[in-house]
Order: structure tokens, then C-alpha cells, then sequence
């Protein structure tokens, strides 16, 4: 039984892919490369990207960042924003 499941198994996998491959329907359509004209569409490479909180012992938001990782030959692009009370200040009164 297992040999005749794997045996058409086979039949319909040759067949599917031959029709796929085969297959001529469909458009072509041209690129647009001009970004004033209708139908421009932009090709955006992908950023490896995170963003990272910092919190405090109690829990509250101290800072955010945003870190990307930057592409071979590439500076990469940091930005920091602190939040939270900008006079708060740790347990032994040292400002954060």
C-alpha cells in the first residue's frame, strides 16, 4: 500500500510541476522607472532592524533606541530617545 501511495505520490508531483512549468498564461508587464510617472513602484531593500527599551527597577521606561545592523560597505543607522523623568536619579543620588 505505502509503494502505491509513493509510486502516485510521484505521478501527481511530475504532473503538477509539469503543468506549472509549461504553463504560458499570464502578462509581462514592463518596469516603471521613473518616479514622477503612474505605476512607479520602488524596490526596498530590507533592513535588518530592532528596537531595544531600557527599564528601570521599577519597571518605568528609561530610554529607547532603535538598531540597525548595517549592510557590507555601509555606516549603520542608530537613534536614541530617552524617556522617563530627566531628573531621576538612582538609589546612591547619582543622576541617570
Amino acid at each position: 500500500m505505502a509503494a502505491v501511495l509513493a509510486i502516485w505520490g510521484a505521478i501527481l508531483l511530475t504532473g503538477g510541476l509539469t503543468t506549472v512549468l509549461d504553463s504560458r498564461r499570464g502578462e509581462t508587464r514592463e518596469a516603471v522607472t521613473d518616479p514622477s510617472a503612474a505605476g512607479f513602484e520602488a524596490f526596498v531593500e530590507q533592513t535588518w532592524s530592532m528596537l531595544v527599551a531600557t527599564e528601570d527597577a521599577s519597571g518605568d521606561l528609561v530610554q529607547v533606541a532603535v538598531v540597525a545592523a548595517r549592510p557590507l560597505g555601509r555606516r549603520g543607522v542608530g537613534a536614541a530617545a530617552p524617556g522617563g523623568d530627566p531628573d531621576a536619579r538612582r538609589r546612591d543620588g547619582v543622576r541617570m
